[in-house]
């Protein structure tokens, strides 16, 4: 009944939605390192669809990738500040305490930010995607 007798995975992936085939117009979220409908082609692992198994495009699904990131970074840089104690949102710029003596903190942790970038990273490995892989390589050196 502990908790290290429960089963937790701790391969983190990512969902891509509205994944949109160009043969067939089918819509999916694809689950990018889980996803069971892969395939090797001329030596590269590629999705399919699941209706009628042609491949997604694996430059369209690197480009929404790197956006997905960028976004990411973007709303982590722009994040508002939670109180600890209290959980109000802070209002202005110059307290470094809330008005109830409680520490400010992110919204959004880092560790999500890196465990993403670490996520990406080894879709960029898995899938031969050398723009993502450089990118999130830079980002783990320089973060």
């Amino acid at each position: 009944f502990s908790d290290k007798a429960v089963w937790t995975n701790k391969e983190k992936s990512f969902i891509l939605t509205e994944m949109i085939c160009q043969a067939c117009n089918h819509c999916r979220d694809v689950d990018l390192l889980k996803d069971k409908h892969r395939a090797l082609k001329d030596g590269c692992p590629v999705w399919l669809c699941a209706q009628c198994c042609v491949n997604y495009d694996t430059e369209e699904i690197e480009r929404r990738l790197i956006d997905a990131l960028n976004r990411k970074l973007m709303s982590y840089n722009l994040q508002d500040l939670q109180c600890d104690r209290c959980k109000e949102i802070k209002q202005d710029n110059i307290m470094q305490y809330c008005h109830c003596a409680g520490k400010y903190s992110c919204l959004i942790k880092p560790s999500e930010i890196q465990s993403l970038i670490h996520t990406f990273n080894n879709v960029a490995d898995n899938y031969s995607m050398v723009l993502l892989k450089e990118y999130t390589d830079t980002l783990i050196n320089n973060v």
